[in-house]
């Protein structure tokens, strides 16, 4: 084996386990209701040389868990909202003339409209990168 493959096969050994590190990191960083989001971080290897970690957006808008409502059939990719934040508000309407309703343990409700407000951002990224040691 010449030095430029044992280099290779050496680098390539510590990219895979800062990878799997910097999977799990994220992971733990990420607060998260349902584990959707959680569990679409994935680890994918492309070559010897270049290994990505991040959100697999095909399998968060596929999970079960992620109610995409209007946005989308079976789920939607939130992973930018959820990083970046939600400027402004947002309100939400039930289909045609029907009012949404709810029960919990203590009242019931119903309603024609429910605002959501603004929401902060959570850089889950730059906060598993300074927790993942290299």
């Amino acid at each position: 084996m010449d030095l430029l493959g044992a280099i290779l096969d050496a680098v390539e050994e510590e990219v895979d386990d800062f990878a799997k590190r910097l999977e799990e990191s994220m992971k733990s960083t990420i607060r998260s209701n349902s584990g959707a989001l959680k569990d679409s971080i994935t680890t994918e290897k492309e070559s010897s040389t270049l290994t990505r970690v991040g959100v697999d957006a095909a399998k968060l808008q596929g999970d079960g868990r992620n109610q995409g409502g209007e946005h989308a059939k079976d789920g939607f990719d939130y992973s930018k909202a959820y990083l970046n934040g939600r400027s402004g508000g947002r309100a939400l309407k039930p289909k045609g003339k029907r009012s949404m309703k709810w029960d919990t343990k203590y009242s019931k409700g119903s309603a024609m409209k429910v605002s959501q407000g603004a929401q902060d951002g959570h850089d889950f990224l730059a906060e598993a990168i300074e927790m993942t040691d290299m």
